[in-house]
């Protein structure tokens, strides 16, 4: 068969023989074995595993066989071979099943179901917007419900040491908080404005809306 050294500095080739893919160590012994369509390695989840790679340890892949996409390490799988897409999504995996994606824990649970129409690459730190059919959500890194799909915008930006989220929909603009005596997010001003600035202090206020005199949390 053939092989190719996936990285130098890891000392691991992924090679194929006798039509299917495995991956051998620099001695020849086998960390992956040749049951696989296509291999590809997770470079996140394995380099982060620990400060000094070490890949007979530490080695993780992505393994495609006829029945999907699944996760495995050198000794067993994460996830059984059942998605038809799954790549590294910061906190957690993205995968996908009939062009609908969900999220799965690096413990290979999965935390939400595939409903979200794309979960977007860009990561806001712990937090990370979702759509279902054109409207915008936010989940948490465990993949909690913070916002739901219910806006045409989000813009996450945590203004000073407060939380807040500003949302639009119908051109209209609203904001959530988070509550730190409750220890979760709320509603805290509905899409009814045309426009909401907030002050970068610590006394935070929304500009023009002393009538709603909404206390910060």
């Amino acid at each position: 068969g053939n092989a190719k050294l996936e990285n130098p500095s890891w000392y691991i080739y992924i090679c194929h023989c006798d039509g299917k893919w495995g991956v051998l160590d620099m001695a020849g012994d086998t960390l992956i074995p040749f049951d696989y369509d296509e291999i590809e390695i997770d470079d996140l989840c394995s380099v982060k595993t620990t400060g000094s790679y070490r890949a007979e340890k530490y080695l993780r892949c992505f393994v495609k066989n006829h029945s999907g996409w699944g996760i495995r390490d050198t000794k067993d799988f994460i996830m059984p071979c059942c998605v038809d897409t799954i790549k590294s999504g910061g906190a957690y995996y993205i995968a996908s099943k009939e062009n609908k994606y969900g999220i799965i824990s690096y413990e290979g649970k999965l935390l939400t179901d595939y409903v979200f129409t794309t979960i977007d690459q860009w990561k806001t730190g712990k937090y990370r917007i979702v759509y279902i059919d054109g409207k915008m959500g936010l989940l948490d890194s465990k993949g909690n419900w913070i916002i739901p799909c219910n806006y045409d915008y989000i813009s996450v930006d945590m203004h000073s040491r407060k939380k807040f989220v500003l949302v639009s929909c119908n051109g209209k603009y609203g904001a959530w908080c988070y509550n730190s005596y409750k220890k979760q997010w709320e509603s805290y001003l509905p899409c009814d404005f045309d426009e909401i600035s907030i002050s970068d202090s610590c006394n935070t206020k929304f500009k023009g809306l002393k009538r709603y005199n909404k206390k910060i949390y």
